[in-house]
This record gives structure tokens, sequence and C-alpha cells, in this order.
């Protein structure tokens, strides 16, 4: 790919292999039940308000708010981000002045818990935090990827949220083809607001998916990749990995 032609990719959603606590069945039934309904076309680049009961959120390290990572959620206890909210490109935590990880080898690997406990999740530019965070897990963190794309990263609270809408998860079903019609949400810098982009699929690969058109914003990873007007409405197909 041409590095000075910046692009929207996407790393597909791989969390099955992740331990966290699974919903149960009634749970999971409620999750696919309460998935969000299709959302209606919005002009290209338009800000996109989001409330308390809305599935995309903004996710950061405490103190470090400059590496706020667009996030969203996939079910009422679990948010699917990215791992620029918790580390920096050379893999250093950015809650420990002198710890990092010095190689991915792994394709995941759980944030250790004294880090976790510095993350935060918000709701709307009012800077409301979700308390109660049980686990981070990193996922696809290996090497070849980390310096372009960081990695994403799923988060456990401690209790479900049952004032949330979120997409369905895509699975083995969910049809994806070239030139197909996707959409993005991202926070802006800073985190005022979130911006929605309509994109087409142009590649599709083992590990990311790729669309057309260049982005400008800088330090935005994490958001949503969805598709609409699907068998299950609004589907998540993979999570912003590129903004330079």
């Amino acid at each position: 790919m041409n590095p000075r032609c910046l692009r929207l990719i996407a790393i597909t959603i791989l969390i099955s292999r992740v331990v966290t606590d699974r919903l149960t069945a009634e749970k999971n039934q409620e999750r696919i039940a309460n998935s969000t309904p299709d959302e209606g076309e919005k002009p290209e680049g338009s800000k996109v308000k989001f409330g308390d009961n809305s599935y995309i959120v903004r996710v950061q390290t405490k103190k470090h708010e400059g590496n706020a990572a667009t996030g969203f959620f996939i079910s009422s206890r679990h948010i699917l981000t990215s791992s620029q909210s918790v580390l920096s490109e050379d893999k250093q935590w950015l809650a420990g002045k002198n710890d990092k990880i010095e190689k991915c080898v792994s394709t995941t690997l759980v944030v250790p818990q004294q880090y976790t406990n510095q993350i935060q999740v918000i709701l709307d530019n009012r800077a409301k935090e979700l308390i109660g965070i049980k686990s981070a897990t990193l996922l696809c963190l290996k090497d070849q990827y980390f310096g372009r794309h960081f990695s994403p990263m799923l988060v456990e609270l401690e209790k479900d949220r049952e004032d949330v809408q979120f997409p369905c998860v895509a699975d083995s079903t969910t049809e994806v083809k070239v030139g197909d019609e996707v959409h993005a949400y991202r926070w802006q810098s800073g985190g005022k607001s979130s911006i929605y982009f309509k994109r087409k699929i142009e590649h599709i690969g083992k590990v990311f998916l790729e669309t057309k058109k260049i982005q400008k914003e800088a330090f935005v990873r994490g958001g949503p990749l969805v598709m609409h007007k699907t068998p299950k409405r609004t589907v998540a197909i993979g999570i912003d990995a590129t903004s330079e």
C-alpha cells in the first residue's frame, strides 16, 4: 500500500480466543435483540452527537488524554478499542515510565492490572467516566503490524451497562465483498465531537480490510467500521487501525 495514500484500515474482529467472563445465553440473546438499528444516512464528514445510550465511546489512560482512542460497545459488558489508548508507538505503557513490551510475539496479551486500573472510558464530551473496568486484553499483537496500526484492545467492564445499544459483531455468516459500502465513526482529536465517514471496501485480506478514500485526521484509531441494512441490522466488521 502506498504510504502516502492514507486510508481507513480496519482490523478484522478476532475476540473468540480472548478469555473473559462469557455472557449467559439469556444475556447474549438480549445482546442480539438490543443491537442498534440501522442508522440514517448522514452527509460525508458530518459531526455526530452521541449521548449516554450510544455505543461510541472514548478510551484513554489517565493523564494521557492525547492518546485517547475511539471505542465502541459490542455487548453490554465489552468495549472494543485501540491499544493506542494504553501504549506508545514503541510499545511502552503510558502509565508505566520505564515498562514496555519488548517483543510482540503473541496474538493476545492481558493488560497488567496496574495499567488496567488507569483506563478511563468516556461516554461523551462531558467526560463522564464508566467505573468498574475488570480487565483489558490486547488482540492481534504482532510486531509486523504494531508500529503502524497498533492493535485492537478488548475492555471488559465489571458490570453490564443496560442503557446502551450496540452493533452485532461479524461472524462466519457475515458476507463482506469488495465494493461493499461501509460506515466509520471516530472521535476528533480532543474528543469534542465525532465524525462520520462513508467508504467502500477496496481490498480484503486475512488481517486487514482496506477502504478507498484517504484519511486526514491524526491519531484517532479505534472507531468501528460497520455495515448497515444487513439481516442482522448494523454489524461491526472491524476497527479503524490507521491514522497518520
